[in-house]
C-alpha cells in the first residue's frame, strides 16, 4: 500500500528514527515531484523508469550524504537493477 513518496519514506524511515519530514521534502524536491502525496507511477512500466530513477537517486543522496551528481556513476547499475526487478 506504499504508493506515494510520503508512505514509502514513512514506512522505511519512520519519524521515531529519522527526520522524516525533511527526508520527504528533500527527495520530493530533488526528484522533481509536485507532491509527496502524489501516487507514484507503476515501476513495472518502463516508461515510468525516469521518475523512479530520480526518486532512487534522491533517496540515495539523502542516505549517503553525497550530492546526486556524485551518484551519477551508478546510473548504469540502477538501470540494470530496475530491469532485473521489473522485466
Amino acid at each position: 500500500n506504499c504508493k506515494t513518496l510520503e508512505k514509502i519514506i514513512n514506512r522505511w524511515a519512520p519519524p521515531t528514527e529519522n527526520h522524516t519530514k525533511e527526508y520527504i521534502t528533500i527527495v520530493r524536491v530533488r526528484a522533481r515531484l509536485r507532491s509527496a502525496a502524489y501516487e507514484l507511477p507503476d515501476p513495472r512500466l518502463k516508461c515510468n523508469w525516469p521518475v523512479w530513477r530520480r526518486i532512487i537517486m534522491a533517496m540515495a543522496s539523502v542516505e549517503t550524504g553525497q550530492y546526486p551528481s556524485v551518484l551519477q556513476k551508478y546510473e548504469a547499475d540502477l538501470g540494470k537493477g530496475m530491469k532485473m526487478a521489473f522485466m
